[in-house]
């Protein structure tokens, strides 16, 4: 057993880039079939791993099913460095603005998707959920809500708006 330190960096990149990156090169520094448990604080990088989302990604030829894969070069380029080693287990540390919380995205977002906000979301920790009860922690309400918001009023559930959303997930300041 041994162990190597890697760090590196990129001028105007995304958080999700540099998480994917350091799975990358991190797999890409081992001996081919060498056995690997990945460790990552990455809810984006362990679901894809553990949920589906990249065997998903690559049967719809590297698509998400509302479309188009950010960064599906680096998702593509962590697939083929997966084939070289022998994963033993994926694992997720705990952390992350919406660790352990069950958020609904409801209505029309300015910026982003339904998808996108559910993969922030994942990303940070948090469970995109689909229905609205008493476990859950917030609702991101769009233009257009209907019945999720109004059932999130009658059980006095927290509703926010997309720009508080971002500001909770660290994507805007201010």
């Amino acid at each position: 057993q041994s162990e190597k330190v890697l760090s590196g960096g990129e001028a105007e990149t995304t958080n999700n880039r540099m998480e994917l990156l350091g799975v990358i090169h991190g797999l890409a520094a081992l001996k081919e079939g060498c056995a690997v448990t990945l460790f990552t604080d990455s809810q984006y990088v362990a679901n894809a791993l553990n949920n589906g989302w990249l065997r998903d990604w690559k049967k719809r030829g590297w698509k998400r099913r509302d479309g188009e894969l950010k960064n599906a070069e680096l998702w593509q380029e962590l697939d083929r460095l997966l084939q070289r080693v022998a994963p033993r287990e994926r694992q997720r540390a705990a952390g992350g603005a919406f660790d352990g919380l069950s958020i609904v995205v409801t209505g029309t977002l300015q910026t982003l998707s339904r998808t996108e906000a559910e993969e922030l979301i994942a990303s940070l920790g948090g469970k995109p959920a689909s229905s609205v009860s008493k476990k859950t922690a917030f609702v991101v309400a769009g233009e257009k809500a209907g019945s999720k918001l109004a059932k999130a009023e009658s059980l006095g559930i927290r509703v926010i708006n997309e720009a508080e959303f971002l500001k909770m997930a660290g994507k805007i300041t201010n």
